[in-house]
């Protein structure tokens, strides 16, 4: 309650605090815009704690227990923009089941939320002005996810694994810009994955499918997306060789980070020719097969930061070649191979 007597407070940072008794926000408090009760442990039960905090734009709720007294929670904070809702309860999902859970918060522009079971068929639809959407540690449906407006960002990282068809993200999210499916368990393409499940995102700029077990790569799955700067493919599958050639990436002249850690690969003397963008290349941990010598640095004038750690090959590695590599500004170099020149 000494909350009462800062009626000029407008940033509050309370994470990681004990309490003995949950705080109450029922006061006014027209001036404060940001809380942070991040990891307070608290257990969330009362409808009207945030009632004093009309001007509130953000909100940091994680790892506490949240429960499910939604909407009415969020009744009075209709000028939130971010809000964070990470769940403390590690071993089982909070079901929200509410259609109407966001129903007050048509202002918000990015979402953080975990260990949730989302069923919802309506439930994201009230936010029509996010912008970012991040699902953690989750239990997604589909007919959830089709709830979700038109967003610029959204991060699926470490949920339970759905089928990602070709309209999920095209039809509904033809403006995004960043997608992030790491962690997903996505395995075989056409059986937890459609091959053309980006063909439509023609504005996506970053795409992250780290952590998955992918079986293959080919070019009807990199297809249009011309705008693409960023993708991130690292521990794919090691049981799966996947095969890179010029065709397979020619639709990334925009490319500027390629990440392929501990992958096993299959190279194409020319298969990093289309990426005449790229400065930043990660082949750490890869095992790189070819049936001839090949060039692999031929194609990376531009390179700026290279990473080749622990990198293993069944063929003759031309080391000496880097040096013409002359815009390259980090270099990291720990070859595991016979041959090396």
């Amino acid at each position: 309650n000494f909350l009462n007597n800062l009626k000029h407070l407008q940033k509050l940072v309370l994470r990681s605090c004990k309490f003995k008794y949950t705080p109450e926000f029922k006061q006014p408090h027209n001036q404060l815009k940001y809380l942070d009760l991040h990891n307070c442990r608290l257990i969330i039960s009362d409808a009207e704690m945030f009632a004093g905090l009309k001007c509130l734009a953000f909100l940091d709720l994680a790892e506490n227990d949240v429960g499910n007294v939604f909407p009415e929670l969020f009744r009075e904070l209709k000028q939130l923009e971010v809000l964070k809702l990470r769940t403390s309860i590690s071993d089982k999902l909070i079901k929200l089941r509410v259609n109407n859970a966001f129903t007050h918060l048509s202002n918000l522009r990015e979402l953080h939320c975990g260990a949730f079971e989302f069923e919802g068929r309506t439930l994201f639809s009230p936010l029509k002005s996010l912008q970012k959407l991040t699902i953690e540690g989750s239990k997604l449906r589909k007919s959830t996810i089709d709830s979700i407006p038109r967003v610029r960002e959204l991060r699926f990282s470490d949920n339970s694994c759905i089928f990602i068809d070709k309209t999920m993200f095209s039809k509904k999210h033809p403006n995004l810009e960043s997608l992030d499916l790491s962690r997903m368990n996505l395995a075989k393409v056409n059986q937890h994955i459609d091959v053309k499940a980006f063909s439509g995102l023609k504005s996506l700029k970053s795409l992250n499918l780290a952590y998955n077990r992918i079986n293959f790569i080919n070019e009807k799955m990199l297809i249009n997306l011309e705008s693409l700067e960023s993708l991130d493919l690292s521990v794919s599958q090691r049981t799966f060789v996947i095969e890179l050639n010029s065709s397979t990436l020619k639709s990334m002249k925009n490319l500027k980070v390629l990440k392929l850690k501990a992958n096993i690969l299959r190279l194409h003397g020319d298969c990093f020719k289309p990426l005449v963008q790229l400065r930043e290349l990660d082949l750490s941990d890869v095992k790189m097969k070819s049936s001839r010598d090949i060039d692999v640095f031929k194609y990376l004038q531009g390179i700026e930061k290279l990473n080749l750690k622990n990198l293993a090959a069944n063929f003759q590695l031309k080391i000496y070649k880097l040096a013409k590599l002359i815009h390259l500004k980090e270099l990291c170099l720990n070859i595991q191979s016979d041959e090396v020149q």
